[in-house]
Parts: C-alpha cells; sequence; structure tokens
C-alpha cells in the first residue's frame, strides 16, 4: 500500500476514534450511554474503567491524537517506527481490555469494540507485508 494511502487512512482512523472516545468520556461524565449493542453502563461503570481517576476514554483520546500526529512521521525512514510502536500500544492495550470485557466484566461496550477493531485495522494497514497496488482508472 502506498505510503500516502496508509497515512490518509490512519488519519481516518485516528479521527473516528477520537470522536469515539470524546463521546465516551462525555457519556462516562453524565452516566448516560447510547449502546447499540451490548452493556456499555456496565462496562464503563467498572472498576476497570478508570486508572486511577483517569478514564480510560481519556487514554483512548491521548492515545489516537498521539497516533493521528505520528501519521505525519511515517514519510521519514527515521520516524515511522513511532507510529508502528504506537499501533502496537494501542493493541496490547485493546486486546487486554476486550479480555477484561469478555472474562471479568462479563459484558461487552459497543463503542470499544469498535475502536478494538479500528486499531486492527490500523495494525493491519501499517504491518502488511504485501505491497497492495491501488489500480488507477
Amino acid at each position: 500500500m502506498k505510503k500516502r494511502i496508509q497515512v490518509v487512512v490512519l488519519q481516518v482512523i485516528s479521527i473516528l476514534g477520537l470522536l469515539i472516545c470524546a463521546y465516551l468520556y462525555l457519556s462516562h461524565l453524565s452516566s448516560n450511554y447510547f449502546c447499540p449493542v451490548g452493556d456499555c453502563s456496565k462496562v464503563n461503570g467498572s472498576r476497570y474503567s478508570e486508572i486511577g481517576n483517569v478514564p480510560m476514554s481519556i487514554l483512548g483520546l491521548i492515545f489516537y491524537t498521539f497516533l493521528f500526529s505520528s501519521t505525519f512521521l511515517l514519510d521519514k525512514k527515521t520516524f515511522s517506527i513511532i507510529p508502528k510502536m504506537t499501533l502496537v500500544v494501542g493493541l496490547l492495550f485493546s486486546v487486554y481490555l476486550t479480555y477484561l470485557e469478555l472474562f471479568i466484566i462479563n459484558a461487552i461496550c459497543f463503542w470499544c469494540v469498535v475502536s478494538f477493531g479500528l486499531i486492527i485495522i490500523g495494525s493491519v494497514i501499517v504491518f502488511n507485508p504485501r505491497k497492495i497496488q491501488v489500480s488507477q482508472g
């Protein structure tokens, strides 16, 4: 996949992730969730929804902001490791949070799963060993 397409897709993923995390943060403040599937209230009301007094949604906002900012480094050979490492950290943390949802909390947050999906898509795009050619015309 061409670098420019990677950058744009990662930026779109980052913006979508930022919107999800902003929504989850506002919902956390009001304790009012719209969850099309699952039980967002149970997940986001659990003891795992914060580290100290910092909601996971704030960590998500930081993650997606950093991912968006790091996309500007993808074209620079020396710095291209930064977005990759950002995605690795996000992927590992999302796997852990999904484990908590499935096996400890026993509830799924729709928005958390969508965020996890965005991180998986971003990881596949960045770590895809094959060079996907985009046909023109």
